[in-house]
């Protein structure tokens, strides 16, 4: 591993768990800060998705799994206060107080490259979001799936939904368990 992907390792690390457990959009996750971070190890976590940031203006708070936030609880800060972005950029502007966030395109970059070199292709950002909808459609109805990927429309959520055939298997054959 060259150094450059050597220091990239924990924020990689990072973006690819918040992914997975948020089902954010990737522009969604690059503009995170570390208040949007909210909840304690009593009541749970949950991820504040902002309204300015999502794509259809309105703003979700998506609960995630604890060690998933006390993961992130320690995942090394560039700058401290709560409005620091966590996945911030390498490269510190000149006269800024703190660094600003990825780019979606080397959020991107990062996660096509990822998945080549473990020779998986045809991987994006936009498939966290599919396999979140798919691993939650497994445990609850698609209306709650609908309300923590920020869809308007449940046809919208119907498309990133890809039940496994074990799934639809045991569901036809327990909607005719009686009709013989």
């Amino acid at each position: 591993m060259r150094a450059a992907e050597t220091a990239m390792a924990p924020r990689l690390a990072g973006l690819l768990d918040t992914m997975y457990y948020t089902g954010g959009r990737v522009a969604e996750i690059c503009a995170l800060q570390w208040q949007s971070i909210i909840g304690d190890p009593e009541t749970g976590y949950s991820i504040h998705f902002r309204g300015n940031t999502t794509k259809g203006g309105l703003p979700r708070i998506v609960p995630v799994p604890l060690f998933y936030a006390a993961r992130m609880l320690a995942y090394p800060r560039r700058t401290l206060g709560p409005q620091t972005f966590i996945f911030s950029s390498a490269i510190a502007r000149p006269f800024e107080t703190c660094r600003p966030p990825i780019t979606t395109r080397t959020a991107q970059n990062l996660i096509t490259r990822t998945a080549r070199a473990k020779g998986i292709r045809h991987y994006t950002p936009h498939n966290y979001r599919h396999t979140y909808a798919t691993n939650l459609l497994a445990v609850t109805n698609v209306k709650i799936v609908q309300l923590l990927l920020g869809h308007r429309s449940m046809a919208t959520t119907q498309l990133y939904l890809h039940p496994p055939l074990e799934q639809l298997r045991e569901a036809v054959l327990n909607a005719f368990l009686t009709a013989e």
